[in-house]
């Protein structure tokens, strides 16, 4: 059997107010987009796709291998922006502060010791760290969506402390994806 997996980590629900705040600089009458729930905000540090059960231990010991090489850090929430494809705003996002490159170098060493796990494509992809906060519905994705008040957005930035890892299996449901914990990952 197989489950559709990715490691991440959880960001606090306090955020949700910066989100009702950048969700109201759009006019969404149609309801163009879905947002995301509180319990479903995190930061993906890497995607694995769809992966057999039985190779979910040996997964775990090699997530627990990085995060033991990786001290507890704190991240800022800044920014916004907008995953696009054919001109078309399909994910809009709360940017994450990169001063020290600290989640860039986490995602190569992630990469790196699971690398026999990823998929082909992800290999190539380019990590930028983001907490997506809305994709666009799929009857609406040839629509174009004005979003440069999302994108113009200011609001205070916020500090978070990690203190580990996830390893996640995201769940389709009838109202959309759930993301299960499927063990948490303690850093030094």
């Amino acid at each position: 059997m197989n489950n559709r997996l990715f490691i991440g980590f959880k960001v606090s629900r306090k955020i949700i107010n910066i989100i009702d705040m950048v969700r109201s600089t759009l006019v969404d009458k149609e309801k163009y987009y879905t947002w995301v729930s509180g319990n479903n905000l995190h930061v993906t540090l890497l995607f694995l796709g769809l992966q057999d059960i039985k190779n979910i231990e040996k997964i775990s010991n090699k997530i627990q291998k990085i995060s033991d090489q990786f001290n507890d850090f704190k991240i800022k929430i800044e920014g916004t922006g907008s995953f696009t494809k054919n001109h078309n705003n399909e994910v809009l996002w709360l940017g994450i502060n990169q001063q020290n490159r600290e989640l860039e170098r986490i995602n190569y060493e992630f990469k790196s010791e699971l690398e026999d796990f990823l998929p082909h494509s992800n290999n190539i992809s380019k990590f930028s760290p983001h907490i997506t906060v809305a994709r666009k519905r799929k009857k609406f994705q040839n629509n174009k969506i004005d979003v440069k008040s999302f994108l113009n957005s200011v609001y205070f930035p916020m500090e978070f402390h990690v203190k580990y890892f996830t390893l996640f299996q995201s769940v389709q449901e009838e109202k959309g994806v759930r993301y299960v914990k499927i063990k948490n990952f303690p850093l030094l």
